[in-house]
């Protein structure tokens, strides 16, 4: 019976695991993976003790993933596209990467906060409380955001660049690797002798 409820406990313990990690194996990659084991490796060359170095793996592994995934639009300069209020945007369904939709603008291109720019118009926000982003302009407020000169932005990567961010992003991941790698030995080499 004892090994029943092993049994059991393992294969709960396992789908629970299993659903937990999905989210992270989504935004990893195999470039991220071989970081993930050359800091493991070196966490585990350095520490020499199993617990701690997974917990500096796992600590190392997401202070280095979530900020690469908010830089990786940034590393070719993103282009821009603005368009007027209560339209589409331009660059909708061809396959490019908005990173930051339906920013505002005035006639110079400068940013815009929504409260500034609704600040200038009779009602102060669109009709029913809606956004003014994403085409919900409504009604005068609308016509009256747009009579002043304001834009709907994009900021975006175009499809053509997918694999030299990609390329970018891996030769990074692949440079830390190697680094993490040659400490690991050059730390182990030192040890042993």
């Amino acid at each position: 019976m004892f090994v029943l409820g092993a049994i059991l406990t393992a294969a709960v313990l396992t789908a629970a695991f299993t659903w937990w990690s999905g989210p992270f194996a989504r935004i990893s990659d195999s470039s991220g993976f071989s970081f993930s084991r050359a800091l493991g490796t070196a966490a585990g060359a350095l520490i020499r003790r199993t617990v701690p170095a997974m917990a500096v793996t796992i600590a190392g592994h997401l202070a280095f993933r979530v900020p690469m995934e908010s830089l990786r639009g940034y590393l070719l300069p993103p282009f821009t596209v603005t368009y007027p209020l209560n339209r589409a945007s331009p660059i909708a369904g061809r396959g490019d990467w908005v990173m930051a939709s339906s920013g505002l603008v005035d006639k110079a291109g400068h940013p815009v906060s929504f409260a500034a720019a609704a600040a200038l118009c009779p009602s102060g926000k669109s009709r029913g409380g809606g956004s003014l982003l994403g085409g919900n302009v409504l009604g005068a407020n609308g016509k009256c955001m747009a009579a002043h000169g304001f834009l709907q932005r994009d900021l975006y990567q175009p499809a053509s660049r997918f694999w030299a961010l990609q390329g970018i992003e891996t030769g990074i991941v692949v440079a830390v690797a190697v680094l993490l790698l040659a400490a690991a030995a050059w730390w182990t080499i030192r040890r042993i002798a």
